[in-house]
């Protein structure tokens, strides 16, 4: 479904985002523009996504793949910071009875989709990593 997301021609988010910058920006890699560029993904971006798996899909997660010892070091870690949020009853409790990586697609003029994170009885909760949880750093990731 991931990849299958990306490539439906409809303005998310991220193509905002892009947008934000420059409309060249967001058609180089717009779901629109048949030959858009597909961005590589950075050590910081498949870190988050196995930190996200691990949060809120773990049986997609498969701990076999992850040998070589830079790889295991990220999945050890993303372990970790799992185990450390559902330390939490609170995050235990929300996220027992929902669905992850829900999309939703609507039309209101404009072909539009989002992708949740987490959709549970109407709260969406969106999971997040963070290089430092430092107020004002972690804050600044939010923002970014």
């Amino acid at each position: 479904m991931s990849d299958d997301y990306y490539s439906i021609p409809a303005l998310s988010a991220s193509g905002i985002n892009a947008f934000y910058k420059s409309p060249l920006h967001f058609w180089r890699e717009s779901p629109f523009n048949p030959s858009r560029i597909v961005r590589g993904e950075t050590p910081a971006m498949r870190f988050g996504k196995l930190c996200h798996a691990l949060a809120l899909e773990p049986e997609t997660v498969n701990p076999a793949l992850y040998t070589k010892k830079k790889d295991k070091e990220s999945y050890d870690a993303a372990v970790d910071m799992r185990n450390a949020l559902y330390r939490n009853d609170a995050v235990r409790d929300l996220l027992g009875q929902g669905s992850a990586e829900k999309p939703l697609f609507w039309d209101n003029g404009i072909k539009c989709k989002a992708k949740l994170d987490y959709y549970r009885n109407g709260l969406i909760l969106d999971y997040k990593t963070s290089t430092s949880a430092a107020p004002e750093d972690f804050q600044k990731a939010l923002v970014n």
